[in-house]
């Protein structure tokens, strides 16, 4: 290889490393530019939650109060639905010592359909 090949070997490879080194440079301010376009919103964001922070807190309240009035209906409903099966539980002699001439009535023929069918 002679002189002349070899500058222009040399050049030719020196050419290629401008060009990688040119493509990093692009890459890198492009990586700056958006690293200060995430600064810019990030910063907005913190702006948002300033002026969103009272309000979370506020909901935060109601949303506390609104599950204590839950939790004490829910109990409420739970102590009612106990007494309404206590009372449900009743015999079925002690509804026959309260039955009604008319209930007797019925009892007995509703037996009687059912002495037929059999």
């Amino acid at each position: 290889m002679c002189i002349r090949d070899r500058s222009t070997w040399y050049i030719e490879g020196l050419k290629k490393k401008r060009k990688q080194a040119d493509d990093n440079k692009d890459r890198l301010v492009g990586g700056i530019e958006k690293l200060k376009e995430t600064n810019v919103n990030i910063a907005g964001m913190k702006k948002r939650l300033e002026v969103l922070q009272p309000k979370l807190k506020e909901k935060s309240e109601v949303l506390e109060v609104s599950q204590k009035k839950v939790n004490e209906e829910q109990k409420i409903a739970t102590e009612k639905e106990k007494l309404v099966t206590v009372q449900k539980a009743v015999s079925y002699t002690h509804l026959r010592a309260h039955e009604t001439v008319l209930d007797l009535v019925c009892r007995l023929l509703l037996e009687k359909k059912k002495k037929k069918k059999k």
